[in-house]
Parts: structure tokens; C-alpha cells; sequence
């Protein structure tokens, strides 16, 4: 539980004879001792009013025009307490002067620990990435000692993972006694592989978490080779990425365009090729899926599959999805965007004309959601030609050719209500958060608030699974929601 802290006490507002602008005078303090905090920055929310606090941790801004101002600020070693953004601006009046105000800095904590191989030995040069809902942050490499410290943490709860920076390097040793070697996977603590099955680290406020241990997991290497077609003679950079989520890993590409590499940890992969042409274009390949899961994945072939232009329309599966079409041709939009590829880089609102039809124009190979840029309805299922899908997604991993889009449009959203209550059993309020599964409508976190008495509501809700919070909790703490077609749903939380 973070200490409670105020960012902001007004103490006196006082006009000062003569002033002709507005001042702010207050102090940075250390939420935890009270000590002040000497000169950290401090921002009051607009650009060009930053200052910094003196030896006594105080601060004061000057010939301020009237306004509504939100102070903030930073030092090394502390952040700023969660709910900035909740809070109650200052308000300045013309020649006011406002003093006494506050704003407590949380001190950051660390994480340190040890990392071994699966014989127990240290293993140097591992890098440790604590992650957090609000972010990341990364260490040093472990020293030779397999030891790491990660500081800089804001207290809350992290997922630590340790990584060797030896991805895609070659194959296995050739062993004369028969053995295979195998090698150090990427690992969360305490050793496990997946994510979902890692232990959690709490930081509090100022303090080190010590004895994060990790064990690395050993595995056998995997080969995943293939070649890319078409490869035109004679051009630059030629480059295979393989990529995971949105981040990827690339390495160079023979001029014969045959691909083999390594140390692919168990997964799903996309894998890429991409060259600048002689028009100083970027031709990039449409990419492969994978699954690493133990064996060698060969014979892949990437080849570049041309831009799409495809005519579509909506079609509404009753006359209350038909009634849900905007009259407002800025409203009458769907939305377009990719689904985690590489290549997929078509994106943006396309206007939808009052018979239900439209156009995309140049889509670039792979996969995409298709959503509606009004809340009342949603894109229950697509056909692209004889090929159907239900849900939202557009797969043009292999082109469109020449077929017609269709999109069948439903009216039958749900909602989500019900109250927040603290450990004592009374209302709470609270800022929630609603994170959509990855194939929801544009799988965008949905924000509401409990109000004084706890109660909150999310209406207009794309059917589907969902995972339910309040903001800032850690997204393995949130509790699981379906949402029927046209279902009502009540989920009460109880803040830890």
C-alpha cells in the first residue's frame, strides 16, 4: 500500500499590491519523511514555466497570467504519486498570489537479486527487464557474479525477466560424445518461461526488494530457415526481421535469399523480408507465421504480395444495426488498423457513403481490425469474398485479389456496471479501467469512474472478453468479464 500524499494544499491566496501577474510560491517534499526535496524540477503545466526547488526543497513562479495550472514535479530518485492527472489544478486569478502548496515526491525503490544457469552456476552479461502496468525499466548486466540491482522503481508490483543478448546466433555445437547442446531461454522469475506463470516482486517506497533470485531454463536450440522469392539482382540492405508482438530482431540476407537461424525461444513468431529497391523504395515481403514449440521449422518461403484495393460495403444484420448509421458523414466512418504486423501499414478512418459502401485503396499485405467510428454498433463478422470471419479481423496476409468486402454491422452491444468497495466493505471511489482481448474493436483500454458511492457503469460494450480494474493495479490482478450480445452485466470490485 503507498503512503497517502497530498501534491497539492493551498494554505492562503493574497493579492500583492502592484503585482501585475499571478505567483505561485510552495515546497517539494519527500512523501515518506516530509524532508524537503532540494533542487528538483519543477513544471506547472505549461510550456516555458519550469523552475527548480532551492536547497530548502522550496519554489515559487512569478508575473503568471490568469490561468489553471497543474504543478508537477521530478528528481532523481522519486516520482510523482499515482492520480496526477485526478487531481485539482490551481486556479490564479489575475494578481493572485497563492502560497503554501505542496507537492510530495514518492522515493523509488529496487529490485536485486542473482542470476544462475540450470546448474546452479552465476551466469555474467544476463539483462534483467522489471516490467510493471505502467512500463519498464532495465538494469545493468549481471556482473560476474550473476548478480543485478535494477533501481529507479516506482513501488508497485514487476515481473522480472532475465534475456542473454544472443539472438538469432548460430547452431548448436558439433559434439564428438554425442551430446546436443542446449541453450539459457529467456526467463521470468523465479524460472519459469511463460509470462502468465511468473512470480511477482513488490517494491516499496524507498526500499530494496532483495533475493529476486532467477534460475534460467535451458532448451534445446530450434532452426527455422526458408528462402525469399523474387529477390530482384543487385539490391541494398536486403534484411529478414523476425518479429514478436511489435518488436523485432533483424539480421542480413544473402543475395541467394536463403535464410537460417537460431535460438528462437518457444513462441509465436512473424518473420519479414524487406530491401530498398532502385527507386530508393522499401519493398517488404508479406510475412510468415510461426510457432516455436521444440522442433525445426524449415522450407519457409516469403514472397512480396502487392497492394490491395478493395470496394466493400456494411451490411446490418437487422434494422436496428441500419438505424445505428450515422447521418453525419463524420461520423460515418470505419476504422482500419493493423493487427500487430511488420508490414500491415494501412491505417486511418474511411469514409462510409450513405448506401453503406467504400473503398480501400493501396492496402498493403496483412492482417487488420475493421471497427466502426460510432459507439451503438459493432463489426460482428467480415467476408472478403467467399472467405468469412467472425469478429473484426481482415486478413490480407496473401492479397485481396479481386474480391469485394462485406461488413455485417450488429446493434446488440452490452454493458458492464457495478460498485467499487475498499477492504472494509464502503463505497470507494475509483478511476477503472476495461482492457478488451487483443480481437475486440481496436483492443483499446476503456476508462470510467466510480462515483462517492462506488457505483460505475461502461455502456456500449463490443461483446467479447474483458479484463476489469482499477487503474494502476496490475493487469494479473484485474478480474475476467464476458460480454454477451446485448447482455447486461454486473461485476463488483473490492479494492486489496
Amino acid at each position: 500500500m503507498l503512503p497517502h500524499v497530498k501534491w497539492v494544499v493551498l494554505l492562503c491566496s493574497l493579492p500583492l499590491a502592484g503585482q501585475t501577474g499571478a505567483s505561485v510560491e510552495g515546497i517539494v517534499t519527500n512523501a515518506l519523511t516530509g524532508a524537503p526535496v532540494p533542487h528538483a524540477q519543477v513544471i506547472l503545466g505549461e510550456p516555458g514555466k519550469v523552475t527548480r526547488s532551492g536547497t530548502d526543497g522550496r519554489f515559487s513562479f512569478t508575473s503568471l497570467p490568469a490561468g489553471t495550472y497543474s504543478p508537477t514535479a521530478q528528481h532523481v530518485g522519486f516520482v510523482m504519486p499515482p492520480g496526477v492527472r485526478d487531481r485539482e489544478p490551481i486556479r490564479l486569478k489575475e494578481g493572485e498570489h497563492k502560497t503554501g502548496i505542496e507537492i510530495a515526491l514518492i522515493p523509488t525503490g529496487a529490485i536485486s537479486g542473482r542470476v544462475t544457469d540450470a546448474d546452479g552456476e552465476p551466469v555474467q552479461g544476463v539483462y534483467i527487464n522489471a516490467q510493471s502496468n505502467v512500463g519498464a525499466e532495465a538494469g545493468p548486466p549481471t556482473d560476474e557474479s550473476g548478480e543485478f540491482r535494477v533501481g529507479g522503481l516506482a513501488p508497485g508490483k514487476y515481473r522480472l525477466k532475465a534475456t542473454r543478448n544472443d539472438f538469432l546466433v548460430g547452431p548448436p555445437e558439433t559434439r564428438t560424445d554425442g551430446t546436443v547442446e542446449e541453450h539459457d531461454a529467456g526467463t521470468w522469475y523465479p524460472g519459469v518461461l511463460s509470462e502468465k506463470q511468473a512470480g511477482k516482486v513488490t517494491v516499496q517506497p524507498g526500499n530494496e526488494t532483495t533475493g529476486a533470485d532467477i534460475q534460467l531454463v535451458r532448451i534445446p536450440f530450434v532452426r527455422v530457415s526458408g528462402r525469399v522469392a523474387d529477390i530482384p539482382r543487385g539490391v541494398e540492405r536486403p534484411m529478414i526481421t523476425v518479429w514478436q508482438e511489435s518488436a523485432g530482431n533483424g539480421t542480413g540476407l544473402g543475395a541467394d535469399g536463403k535464410f537460417e537461424f537460431w535460438r528462437l525461444e518457444p513462441g509465436k513468431y512473424r518473420i519479414t523480408a524487406e530491401w530498398t529497391a532502385a527507386n530508393g523504395e522499401t519493398v517488404r515481403t508479406a510475412g510468415a507465421e510461426i510457432e516455436i514449440a521444440g522442433s525445426n521449422i524449415d522450407n519457409i518461403e516469403l514472397r512480396v504480395v502487392p497492394d490491395s484495393n478493395i470496394s466493400g460495403r456494411l451490411e446490418f444484420e437487422d434494422e436496428d444495426a441500419r438505424k445505428t448509421l450515422p447521418k453525419e458523414s463524420a461520423q460515418r466512418m470505419i476504422v482500419v488498423i493493423p493487427v500487430g504486423d511488420a508490414e500491415a501499414s494501412f491505417t486511418g478512418p474511411v469514409p462510409v457513403a450513405e448506401d453503406g459502401t467504400f473503398h480501400l485503396d493501396k492496402v498493403s499485405a496483412g492482417k487488420y481490425k475493421v471497427g466502426l467510428a460510432w459507439d451503438s454498433a459493432y463489426v460482428k463478422s467480415t467476408r472478403l469474398g467467399s472467405s468469412a470471419s467472425d469478429g473484426p479481423l481482415l486478413d490480407l496476409s496473401h492479397g485481396a485479389g479481386s474480391a469485394d468486402l462485406s461488413l455485417t454491422v450488429s446493434a446488440a452491444t452490452g454493458s458492464l456496471s457495478g460498485t467499487v468497495r475498499d477492504e472494509n466493505g464502503k463505497p470507494f471511489a475509483a478511476a477503472l479501467v476495461l482492457l478488451p482481448d487483443e480481437m475486440r474493436l481496436f483492443a483499446v483500454p476503456k476508462n470510467a469512474t466510480a462515483q462517492a458511492d462506488g457505483a460505475f457503469a461502461f455502456p456500449s460494450l463490443t461483446p467479447g472478453s474483458y479484463r476489469l480494474g482499477i487503474e494502476g493495479d496490475d493487469e494479473g490482478d484485474m478480474e475476467d468479464v464476458v460480454i454477451g450480445p446485448g447482455e447486461k452485466v454486473t461485476k463488483d470490485l473490492k479494492r486489496q
